[in-house]
């Protein structure tokens, strides 16, 4: 096989192979929905290699979401917190009392002056081996002689690696959940150390994906105060407030030896707004806080139930190996979650100790309430949470259970739908400007290069050609700045041929032959289109790795509409013009 035939061969194999990723497209873009729906597997398999459109072709929802740092500093304090005890326990040192310092960003432990005196070595070791503090400071309280105090302060450090982590941990999270929802081609990244940007092209129910990748999916079991003390609260409160609260206030009995306290679901606001007040949170018990149930319905009015919980939860949902959706004996639905061992050992303890009087233990989900049932018997692996869900709700919470909760809370702080029919004129718009820049582009190369336009006209279609399969073949999402990006490849691949097309004009001029003519243009312009199109590349490159989804999204064409330009201009044009124009006996350039 001589040198020629082989580069014909290439040529010939790198169309049919463009063909072949290009296939899958074309026949998605003509399947109809009945179609679809008549073969769905053949469907998903077509759909899985055709071009993925953005979320600017095709619609779908743009957010942004933000760690809220300050709710991953409570929770890492709590995770101190509950360390210490055990670390202390295991070390024989008696704890008087614990609890965190929100405000000062430490925990404080309470122990026996005896024990700083005659153990502050092994108390130092225990604070080290709790991590993400620094050395603990001793004092003594005043007003309790026979009480030390030992404060450990969070380590900025620590905890600005704790935020990147969590950020990471937070993405994946997400991530996974995404994958339950079932988008194709999702783009999930991180833009700063706190913030990710989530993007769900097609996504057809916005309220549905907010729920699934904003809620933070925190399960903890708090012990419930007695109803006595939520009353004895609730009356403080109300003194305290001038009688404003008792107006939305509501009780009554549920079962021999409970109440049950609530206000109206429409007065949640008002209630709300006398709690924040610094009189009101100074009446609520050390120690304590003030939650709500889930909105019910009882005689026919929409309420929601108050409870009064220990403030640190007794234990977390952290070792949660599974969730699913069950149905009771009314087929209702509810959700069923199992821990793994070292969490079954756990809530079998705190079972065991409720159990004895009959305790009641609140389930709570992203600090609401779902149950407080009193627990009867010790209870090892299994619980189930109760509620009025939809079907859809009890999946979607069994999926944020499954996935993990996020290590903080975040907040939506951008948030865009684009209707499906925007996006269809974005398409349009897109391929009228491409279209009518390759004409005008097509024409010019005509008139001023006549034959030989011909010619890079045809390179200029086998490069759009390319540019769309690469994209098929790399799974790559095409984007409305990925047009702009195709649309600019086209001016820069006619560049190319320009630059060789002048070169070999030269070199006619100077009397050489076509065939002399030829290989000297393309080789002489070889140097300066290689160069202008690596510094482009290099640019393209950069704009992907600094920049975000529009951005990413221009510079993945670009780069690929670059390789496809050099393999075009270079390789497909100099072997046609070695075969039409050289081959023949009286070799001629129309130039």
């Amino acid at each position: 096989m001589n040198k020629m035939r082989f580069r014909i061969l290439v040529i010939v194999a790198s169309v049919a192979l463009a063909g072949y990723f290009l296939y899958p497209t074309l026949v998605w873009s003509r399947m109809t929905p009945e179609e679809a729906a008549a073969n769905p597997d053949r469907a998903a398999t077509i759909r899985e290699r055709a071009i993925n459109l953005g979320l600017d072709l095709q619609g779908g929802i743009h957010m942004v979401l933000g760690i809220k740092t300050d709710a991953l500093k409570h929770n890492i304090l709590l995770t101190c917190n509950k360390r210490a005890a055990k670390i202390f326990r295991d070390k024989s040192i008696a704890v008087m009392g614990h609890r965190i310092l929100t405000e000062k960003d430490a925990i404080l432990i309470e122990v026996n002056p005896e024990a700083v005196k005659n153990r502050k070595e092994d108390i130092e070791e225990a604070i080290k081996t709790i991590g993400y503090l620094v050395p603990p400071e001793f004092s003594t309280d005043p007003q309790r002689p026979g009480v030390a105090l030992v404060k450990a302060r969070l380590d900025k450090e620590a905890f600005a690696r704790e935020i990147k982590a969590a950020s990471n941990r937070a993405l994946e999270i997400i991530r996974n959940r995404i994958d339950a929802f079932g988008v194709a081609e999702p783009s999930i990244h991180l833009i700063e150390e706190d913030k990710i940007v989530v993007e769900l092209p097609g996504a057809a129910d916005p309220g549905r994906a907010r729920r699934l990748i904003g809620r933070t999916a925190q399960l903890r079991f708090h012990r419930v105060r007695e109803d006595a003390e939520l009353k004895k609260t609730l009356d403080a409160i109300d003194a305290a407030v001038d009688g404003e609260l008792k107006k939305l206030l509501g009780s009554r009995p549920v079962g021999r030896d409970r109440t049950l306290f609530y206000i109206k679901a429409e007065d949640k606001e008002a209630f709300n707004k006398i709690l924040k007040t610094p009189a009101a949170q100074d009446k609520i018990p050390e120690g304590s806080t003030l939650a709500f149930g889930i909105e019910e319905v009882r005689d026919g009015e929409k309420i929601i139930p108050l409870y009064l919980l220990e403030a640190d939860p007794a234990m977390s949902g952290e070792d949660l190996e599974m969730a699913r959706v069950f149905y009771d004996e009314r087929n209702r639905p509810l959700v069923t979650f199992e821990f793994g061992d070292e969490g079954a050992e756990e809530f079998g303890r705190l079972t065991a100790e409720l159990m004895h009087g009959n305790k009641p233990l609140a389930i709570v989900l992203d600090g609401v309430v779902q149950s407080a049932p009193s627990v009867k018997s010790r209870i090892t692996r299994r619980g189930q949470i109760e509620g009025q869900f939809t079907h859809e709700e009890a999946r979607d919470l069994a999926v944020v259970l499954r996935s993990g909760a996020l290590p903080a809370p975040v907040e939506i702080l951008e948030d865009r739908t684009v209707g499906p029919s925007l996006g269809r004129d974005s398409i349009r718009k897109g391929m009228i400007a491409a279209a009518i820049g390759f004409l005008v582009v097509v024409l010019m190369m005509l008139a001023r290069y006549r034959g030989s336009g011909v010619i890079a006209n045809f390179g200029l279609l086998l490069n759009l050609v390319f540019v769309m399969a690469c994209l098929a073949m790399f799974h790559a999402t095409l984007t409305l700045p990925g047009i702009a990006g195709i649309v600019l490849t086209i001016g820069m691949a006619v560049d190319a041929n320009i630059l060789i097309f002048e070169r070999i004009r030269e070199e006619l001029a100077d009397g050489k032959g076509p065939f002399s003519a030829v290989n000297a243009g393309f080789e002489r312009a070889f140097g300066t289109i290689f160069d202008a199109n690596l510094t482009t590349l290099i640019t393209a490159m950069v704009l992907y790795e600094f920049g975000t989804g529009p951005i990413r999204g221009f510079a993945v064409t670009l780069s690929i509409g670059i390789l496809c330009s050099m393999y075009t201009a270079v390789y497909v044009s100099r072997t046609i013009f070695e075969k039409l124009v050289l081959g023949s006996q009286e070799p001629r350039l129309s130039i």
